[in-house]
């Protein structure tokens, strides 16, 4: 459920001594959900969204941290910064908690060639799941559609995101959609750093505190709505205030992409097939060392996690696995996998929960045992 990095305003460290201690929002909390603004929606209206869940939480509500669109009954397209291990996709469900639709396990995750894991571009991510949805999926925009994001074009969006953050945090576990505007790319340019027009969607509210928010990340940007409705981008990111006009929304484009992603629709049996990989073995795993090296939030609610590892880290059959998670009276665990910046580090992006949070990187086997041993560090975070 992360969203909204790269303000130039909101760059934030955390220290890594222990109990270092840093002012962030509430909004990091995982109960963080819907869209700010915007109307209540029917998933009839909007039967290619899907929610995406982690495996391991039974509760539609209490397991959705992002969205994500059915392009193909096996495939679907979310945000990059989504990815987590052991999720699944729920679809064709209004109310989370309700037994509505179908809950599919995703058994493979895919991110466009290029792509950067320092600095999470492209923002954007293909899901394979285990059998096909019998919702149906939503148009690709193609090259033939750049006329569709000039500025002016009336778009909107869908989520289970925030829907307050003043004076607290609102949250509930029905669908809202909402209406925005495609803004002219300097507008989030003179806000956000590296801004890219090649690969990025600016957008603007059509009211005061009209956006999309947290928890509403991967999910769709689109023109046109039910079966007319075209994908021209996946929620990415914007300020920390949603819906404020000099804070845009940024949505990761689909056409400069609309290729790749149509590979994984032709061919959807070859996408899923994962290559070979034979485990370390164990004796030799338990010689990589893993640090937390550096944890940095450019936002109260998207926060990046180095890793130094030493040894053949690379070989982990299974990858590093990044968790933060605060004990107490309201548990948080928010997991996610790091991916490899240069030799010798990674970086996960995740949403770091306020309060005392323990952050632990561990390497796994492709069965998702753990074969290293831990590396630590603590947070008292505001």
């Amino acid at each position: 459920m992360i969203r909204k990095p790269q303000p130039r305003s909101l760059t934030l460290v955390l220290g890594l001594v222990a109990a270092a201690a840093i002012a962030l929002s509430a909004a990091a909390d995982a109960s963080a959900r819907w869209i700010v603004g915007g109307s209540p929606a029917r998933i009839a209206d909007w039967p290619f969204l899907v929610a995406l869940a982690s495996s391991d939480e039974e509760d539609g509500y209490a397991a959705q941290f992002c969205g994500g669109s059915i392009v193909a009954p096996t495939v679907v397209v979310t945000a990059a910064h989504c990815l987590q291990p052991d999720m699944d996709v729920i679809a064709g469900r209004t109310l989370l908690s309700t037994g509505e639709g179908e809950r599919i396990p995703v058994v493979a995750q895919h991110t466009p060639p290029g792509y950067d894991a320092a600095t999470n571009v492209p923002d954007l991510a293909v899901l394979i799941l285990a059998r096909p949805v019998q919702s149906p999926a939503v148009a690709l925009a193609s090259s033939q559609d750049a006329a569709l994001l000039a500025p002016g074009t009336a778009v909107a969006s869908a989520g289970w995101g925030v829907i307050a953050q003043q004076p607290r945090e609102t949250f509930s576990e029905e669908l809202r959609s909402v209406n925005v505007v495609i803004a002219a790319g300097r507008d989030c340019a003179r806000v956000y750093d590296g801004w890219s027009d090649a690969q990025m969607l600016c957008t603007r509210p059509v009211a005061r505190l009209n956006d999309t928010c947290q928890g509403d990340s991967g999910g769709p940007l689109v023109l046109g709505a039910g079966a007319q409705a075209k994908l021209l981008g996946v929620v990415s990111f914007g300020g920390d205030t949603c819906g404020d006009p000099k804070q845009p929304g940024a949505y990761a484009q689909v056409i400069p992409h609309h290729d790749w992603i149509m590979q994984f629709v032709s061919s959807p049996d070859a996408a899923a097939a994962q290559p070979a990989v034979v485990d370390l073995p164990v004796a030799e795993a338990r010689t990589i060392r893993l640090k937390i090296a550096k944890a940095r939030c450019e936002t109260p609610t998207r926060c990046s996690v180095d890793v130094k590892a030493t040894g053949p880290a690379d070989r982990l059959g299974g990858g590093i696995l990044v968790v933060a998670d605060r004990r107490g009276r309201r548990p948080v665990e928010r997991k996610a996998f790091a991916r490899q910046v240069r030799p010798g580090l990674w970086r996960a992006w995740l949403n770091i929960p306020y309060g005392d949070v323990r952050v632990t990187a561990v390497g796994l086997d492709t069965a998702g045992n753990r074969v290293t041993r831990p590396g630590r560090a603590w947070y008292e975070v505001t």
